[in-house]
């Protein structure tokens, strides 16, 4: 056996090693990625048979009475070889996978000092691919990534830093090895490995752990994360303002009222710009959400800020300047309101309130110059077929996708769109630890592909279509906006996507609260990638805040039907 080959190695004098940087960060670090890589490469470990979590609490405290790092090199031995190895285990990737390893980064094992004997054992695991299925597993109907084993810690105490560092740990390493979307984030996982591990270190107090945690799932820059844990909005943006309003160039339209009266009070109306927020630029208030909310770019980053957001507050009052309707200047306070005490709740997707631009429940109807218009939030299969039943003779057809659509329609619109099947987004699958499948297909596609969308339809509508985008079109939206941006005469318009189009995976943290992340990548058929990206698009829109025309998309829309000479990739304003 192997590890008896190790363990006999051990007890050979190691050379002395330079303790340059032998810090507190670099130990926990090097716990951090040693027990995150037994965790999901260790060929018993990984079949759960241990009580992992324990294990690095237990470590944690180990290693921090270590002062040399020949002893660590040593201790961390020592620790492996309890759970011997076996050298027999499978080594080699099969031949028929497409393997997409852009995720695999293993260089920590060459470059933290480690003595040889180390070096060669975590290599040895880290070649492992027979791996058990504890706690990651990879669905085998639909290729989801799993991690319903994992279950928290019923103790969890954010003053104590061994539970702090396993949170860091957790997280850090589920990602690591079965985020297939990670190689897209800003910053590389291990430089944020390296700028967190001292922010979980050192934190202070239950504000400075849950800071640490928000800019921890923020850096992995998905529209997809959130998180159930509510101390952001109880905390750092307790108050919140009874509108919520369009964020155009550097200024926030108000586009929406929640509550009449409220508004009334603070003089605030419809149409109304708010140019300034504690005297400081709309622009300069978005950063403070940067490392708060998880966005694939920053133009989705503007979604939340808009919607209320950007004059949430811990006060319940501040300071505005806005340019009224009529183009009045005002400087004036207006009143927050906490929603957990005010009985004010928040903008639900089928509450009534007062908004500009026209009513989201009128599904469809044709515009006096011949051209249809359908809004997919609220629109179902049955719409979609008695809508086409009904214009075939109009000059063309515009999709509003600005929305999240409370239905699956990309099957029903497609048979009406497209002249035959055809496959219009590629997927990249979590396969094993760091690696997936590219251009994958679910296990399902024996009985349906679901990446394919159309039927043979020679009567199929063969009329231009314009396809309105914007921040607000993410996931489920992004997905059926791909399968329309494949019809013969589709085009797009609007702006940056929210970059986030595949299924939610959902992972327990070390404090039982819960994260949500894109669980597949997604590409068009010519491998361009769309998460973080967003949806292509054909004409950009530039809006102005002064004189907002809640229906200036529908406008431009219009004009690209009607003018069929404008070029691709142009830019539109209004």
């Amino acid at each position: 056996m192997k590890w008896l080959f190790y363990l006999i190695l051990f007890l050979i004098p190691q050379t002395n090693i330079a303790q340059a940087e032998f810090t507190e960060a670099y130990k926990a670090k090097v716990l951090i990625k040693t027990w995150g890589l037994l965790k999901y490469h260790h060929p018993e470990i990984s079949k759960g048979k241990y009580n992992w979590d324990q294990e690095f609490l237990d470590q944690f405290e180990k290693i921090g009475q270590i002062e040399t790092r020949d002893e660590l090199n040593d201790h961390l031995v020592q620790w492996i070889l309890e759970y011997g190895y076996d050298e027999q285990r499978e080594k080699n990737l099969p031949n028929d996978i497409d393997v997409f390893e852009k995720n695999v980064n293993y260089e920590w094992i060459e470059n933290s000092r480690f003595s040889p004997l180390l070096r060669n054992i975590l290599n040895d695991i880290k070649d492992n691919i027979s791996v058990g299925e504890y706690y990651a597993s990879v669905a085998k109907l639909t290729s989801h990534v799993s991690f319903e084993n994992e279950k928290g810690l019923t103790d969890f105490n954010d003053d104590i830093k061994a539970h702090r560092l396993l949170f860091l740990a957790s997280l850090w390493n589920a990602m690591n090895y079965w985020n297939v979307n990670l190689y897209l984030a800003e910053s590389a996982w291990s430089e944020v490995l390296e700028e967190m591990t001292p922010r979980f270190l050192n934190a202070q107090s239950t504000r400075d752990f849950e800071l640490a945690r928000l800019k921890l799932i923020s850096s992995l820059n998905d529209s997809h994360t959130s998180t159930n844990r509510s101390y952001m909005w109880n905390e750092i943006l307790k108050y919140h303002p009874p509108f919520g309003g369009r964020i155009v160039n550097d200024s926030l339209v108000v586009t929406k009222i929640y509550n009449q009266n409220l508004a009334k009070e603070s003089g605030i109306q419809l149409g109304d710009v708010i140019t300034k927020i504690e005297g400081v630029s709309v622009s300069t208030n978005i950063e403070r959400f940067e490392n708060l909310i998880g966005a694939s770019n920053k133009n989705y980053l503007l979604s939340w800020a808009e919607d209320q957001f950007l004059l949430s507050n811990n006060v319940d009052s501040i300071n505005i300047k806005k340019v009224s309707t009529k183009g009045a200047i005002e400087q004036k306070y207006i009143r927050l309101y906490d929603y957990s005490t005010d009985q004010i709740s928040r903008h639900h997707i089928d509450q009534e309130f007062a908004h500009l631009g026209r009513d989201k429940k009128k599904v469809w109807q044709i515009l006096d110059n011949n051209i249809a218009y359908i809004n997919l939030e609220y629109a179902d299969s049955r719409d979609v077929r008695r809508m086409f039943r009904k214009i075939g003779s109009t000059k063309g057809l515009i999709i509003d996708l600005r929305n999240y659509p409370k239905n699956n329609l990309e099957k029903t619109i497609t048979k009406h769109i497209y002249p035959e099947k055809d496959v219009f987004v590629k997927i990249l699958m979590p396969y094993l630890p760091s690696r997936g499948e590219y251009d994958g297909q679910s296990g399902m596609k024996f009985l349906k592909n679901p990446f394919s969308a159309g039927s043979y339809n020679p009567q199929y509508y063969d009329k231009k279509i314009v396809l309105l985008v914007d921040r607000n079109t993410v996931s489920k939206a992004e997905f059926l906006g791909m399968a329309i941006q494949n019809a013969p005469g589709s085009v797009t318009m609007g702006e940056q996507t929210a970059g986030a189009v595949m299924n939610t995976v959902e992972f327990t943290l070390s404090d039982r609260s819960l994260v949500n992340f894109t669980g597949m990548g997604a590409f068009y058929p010519n491998d361009v990638e769309v998460q973080r990206k967003g949806l292509k698009i054909d004409y950009m829109v530039e809006e102005k805040a002064q004189n907002y025309d809640p229906d200036g998309y529908i406008k431009e829309a219009i004009e690209v039907i009607s003018n069929s000479n404008l070029p691709n990739t142009s830019r539109t304003s209004f």
